[in-house]
Parts: structure tokens; sequence; C-alpha cells
């Protein structure tokens, strides 16, 4: 939320930020949809939520895998989704800056158009939180190895300094 404080929470409880969010993305399901569609629209409208996007990773619930409406007058209007070739559905978001797009399999991503990345997924942070673990793992016991082997020529040195190659003796 912009304006609110950065510290990881698991609910956002508006009486204690003290500011609606500004961006409300829900996820249907067969228990939450009709509700999403209704009552929680409703609050967010009335609350001033400058977004409020829905996703259904199976289109079963909602007609279609991505919907948006954006706060206009205090009342919300329907985003434009924009089909792509390849059958993706996107959406603009004017509050965060990005795309976000119903990939088919039932995955939600969102991309950067300002840079032309596509942000990571939870399951891609962890592969590649992973992966730099077990490089920087790789670089320690070779970091090691190497300290290993300096400590074991230098002791070598110290042993037999008057034996080395161009050593006046």
């Amino acid at each position: 939320m912009f304006g609110a404080g950065k510290e990881r929470r698991l609910t956002y409880r508006l009486w204690e930020e003290g500011k609606a969010p500004d961006f409300v993305l829900e996820v249907a399901s067969r228990n939450t949809w009709r509700e999403d569609e209704g009552t929680k629209r409703e609050v967010y409208e009335r609350l001033g939520v400058r977004e409020y996007w829905q996703y259904d990773p199976t289109g079963e619930y909602l007609g279609t895998e991505l919907k948006g409406a954006r706060l206009s007058g205090g009342r919300y209007e329907a985003q434009s989704v924009t089909r792509t070739e390849d059958g993706v559905l996107t959406l603009s978001s004017e509050v965060l800056g990005l795309t976000l797009s119903a990939q088919r399999g039932g995955e939600l991503r969102f991309h950067d158009p300002a840079t032309g990345v596509d942000l990571l997924s939870h399951r891609e942070e962890h592969v590649r939180a992973d992966q730099e673990s077990a490089r920087a793992e790789r670089e320690g016991a070779a970091r090691r190895a190497a300290e290993a082997r300096i400590a074991e020529l230098e002791r070598l040195i110290r042993k037999q300094p008057a034996e080395l190659p161009g050593d006046p003796i």
C-alpha cells in the first residue's frame, strides 16, 4: 500500500493502517467469488480503493480469467482486457505501473512495461534464491580450497627457502 508502513503483515487492518489500499486483487474460488463480485466490491468502492482486480485461474466463476475495475468519480469502471495473439489476457494497472496477465495453465504474471522485465513468481523467487545459495556455497568452497593451497605453499617456502629456483646460494 502506498503511504502505509513497509513491515510484513499477515492481515491488512484498515483501522490500524489509517488508509485504504490502493490496489486489491482477489483470487476467485467456489466459496468466495459471489462475495468478491458483490459485497467486497461495494466495500472497496466506498473505501476508495483505486483499483479492484479479480483473477479466476479457471475462468469458471467470473466467466473470464481476469477482470479489473478502476475508481472514477467514486464508482468502479470496468477496464478493457486485451487478449494477445497467443490467447493471454492482460490488463494494465496504473496504480502498480505493471501489466497483469492470465497465462495458460492458471498462472498470473506481473510484467513491468518500463523495464520489459517479468516479475518473478513466488516459485521462481525460491528457485532463484536456492540457485544463489548454491552458487555462494560453491564460491566459498573454492575460496577455502585456494586459501588452503596458499597456506600449504607458504609452509613449503618457509621450510626450504634455500631450495627455491633463482635463490642465490
